[in-house]
């Protein structure tokens, strides 16, 4: 099935082509969400679906003359669907979008993890493809009921019911008590209004605090409280405030940065920490505020810490800040994942997050969507 290329491991014929293939894969994969955003609007639009099956084809085109083996035989799969939807053997629903930008999500992630060199044991590829190939075979009534067993193997079987699943601005836990009679009250109370004075600067940041707080309080408590509960909602608090001390040109743009920029951005954490490192008793907060961009296979910013080095707080921090950037809209993406896609790609994403939060975090968002 997939040639020289097994599934399993990254034995590219030549590694410098997943790099050029990566660089345009970012903006194919933009397009394709555009698309299926649209057909959701409209799931008849032809032109539209010729549109979204063209993107998939240039990406299986591109890794067919890179000679990445391993996403062409993942993607091939995937364009067999879309071309059954394109011939109207099957409708667009959107169960179907669901599976396709799961797909391309997969896709992204496996084709980051070979160029990392970490195994792709975890991606679930060849299953996922085989499953994809028999999708495209069946009518439409069997793919509807087929779909459910499709999302399990990308290991969104937390919302696997509830089709394209985003939250509600109201889908909040109740926030467990941490520091509502701390002798530093006062404290917490000024880091609380400075996350708030933050949020004013951006439509897209409001309401941050208040979806990430009970979230990140709850995931510490199911997993036993290792983190200081009063030090962690200060980091909530304080851990984007270093952005509002960027200048306008950063924190709005909506395109890519440049490298001059992306600089710029990346010292946030050291702002943020700084500002609280500066006051008695809260320097386990400060440290998790400067950390939490880190990441464990050491690709994060800005010290480029890994597993070990960095603190529990803040790999809890990248797992919560990461959920919310990508279920809730941003300044720089079209398109908003649901919460099938976002569990699935944190779930999957090999050394991008503290595995030893991935589990109390399912627990918790398996309890947020019961309410």
């Amino acid at each position: 099935m997939s040639g020289e290329f097994d599934f399993n491991k990254g034995n590219l014929r030549d590694p410098d082509a997943l790099i050029d293939y990566l660089e345009a894969f970012g903006d194919t994969h933009a397009e394709i969400e555009r698309n299926i955003t649209l057909l959701q609007r409209t799931p008849e639009d032809s032109a539209r679906i010729h549109s979204l099956f063209r993107s998939l084809h240039t990406l299986k085109s591109n890794a067919a003359m890179l000679q990445l083996d391993f996403m062409v035989a993942f993607l091939h799969p995937l364009e067999d669907l879309v071309g059954s939807v394109r011939v109207a053997h099957i409708p667009f629903t959107p169960q179907i979008a669901e599976v396709i930008l799961l797909s391309v999500d997969r896709a992204r992630l496996a084709a980051d993890a070979a160029e990392s060199g970490h195994s792709l044991d975890s991606m679930q590829l060849e299953p996922i493809a085989m499953a994809l190939r028999e999708l495209s075979k069946l009518d439409a009534t069997q793919v509807q009921a087929r779909i459910p067993g499709v999302i399990r193997l990308f290991g969104g079987a937390l919302a696997e019911d509830k089709g394209m699943v985003q939250l509600p601005p109201s889908a909040v836990l109740p926030v467990v008590k941490s520091g509502q009679d701390h002798p530093r009250k006062a404290d917490l109370e000024l880091f609380w209004r400075l996350a708030l004075m933050t949020e004013r600067r951006s439509m897209y940041w409001d309401g941050r605090t208040a979806r990430i707080l009970p979230l990140a309080l709850e995931t510490n408590h199911v997993a036993g409280s290792p983190i200081d509960p009063v030090q962690l909602e200060a980091a909530v608090y304080m851990h984007d405030v270093g952005m509002a001390f960027l200048g306008e040109a950063i924190w709005a743009k909506t395109g890519k940065f440049t490298d001059l920029e992306l600089r710029e951005m990346r010292t946030h954490p050291v702002i943020g920490s700084e500002i609280i490192r500066r006051m008695d008793g809260w320097q386990a907060a400060a440290e998790m505020v400067a950390q939490h961009h880190e990441r464990p296979n050491g690709l994060g910013y800005p010290f480029s810490l890994k597993t070990e080095q960095i603190c529990k707080g803040a790999t809890l921090l990248g797992v919560i800040d990461a959920f919310e950037a990508m279920t809730h809209e941003r300044g720089d993406r079209y398109h908003k994942k649901s919460i099938v896609r976002t569990i699935s790609e944190i779930n999957a994403s090999e050394g991008q997050f503290g595995r030893e939060w991935i589990e109390p975090f399912n627990k918790v968002i398996r309890r947020m969507l019961a309410q």
